[in-house]
């Protein structure tokens, strides 16, 4: 199984500035913009999730998403825990259990630079009305222990395209629809949004500065480990 990846190129510097923190809907609250120095930009791969998350080499074995607590907004006690890629859960007044899914893009990067590959991926979160929201989430590897920060809102029903890592930054690529568009009209927006760990938070950042995308391809990793 191959998959698209972009490499970034030609960027002389960047400058970062925070924009936002973790937000899903109906949190209140934001944070000071806060400056962050640029990295040094290299290329590292996006990986295609399986049902257990990317097999990733770490300090103290790999890191999978079997069995670990991600918090959660939807949930009842705000924590899901997913089993082969899906957790459900009852919901107070309906019928329907909350639905919570694996999506198939994540990326493998050192994101909060301790020197250990940590991991990008994305929940869908069906609660049992009309909306799937979707939320970006990093896994830590501390010291081969694992631990889900709380998450960004990507948005209700868009199609995530890609999750790429460019050393400690994460790319996310979806479509969207155009401010006053119906949610029953596809989303064919293109949007790019950018991400980093800082002080053991996932924060949006904005990013300024040239970038060059040329596709690349690249083989999607070993079979995921289903413990930690």
């Amino acid at each position: 199984m191959t998959h698209d990846v972009v490499r970034w190129l030609g960027i002389a510097s960047l400058a970062l500035a925070a924009v936002g923190c973790s937000q899903s809907p109906g949190d209140g609250g934001e944070q000071a913009p806060t400056a962050v120095t640029a990295p040094t930009v290299g290329v590292a791969p996006s990986a295609e999730v399986g049902a257990g998350g990317p097999a990733a080499p770490a300090a103290g074995g790999t890191l999978s998403v079997n069995g670990l607590d991600f918090p959660s907004t939807y949930a009842t006690d705000g924590i899901v825990t997913l089993k082969d890629g899906m957790a459900e859960e009852p919901v107070l007044g309906s019928d329907n259990p909350m639905l919570v899914r694996l999506s198939q893009q994540g990326a493998m990067a050192d994101f909060d630079g301790d020197g250990s590959l940590d991991m990008a991926v994305v929940l869908t979160s069906d609660p049992g009305g009309s909306g799937t929201f979707y939320d970006l989430y990093v896994i830590l590897n501390q010291n081969g222990q694992r631990q889900a920060l709380p998450p960004v809102f990507l948005g209700d029903r868009i199609v995530v395209e890609s999750v790429i890592s460019v050393d400690s930054l994460i790319a996310v690529q979806y479509l969207d629809r155009a401010p006053g568009e119906p949610m029953t009209a596809p989303p064919t927006v293109s949007e790019t949004r950018y991400f980093k760990v800082i002080d053991d938070a996932l924060v949006e950042v904005t990013v300024t500065g040239e970038v060059i995308a040329t596709p690349a391809t690249d083989a999607s990793p070993s079979a995921p480990s289903a413990t930690p």
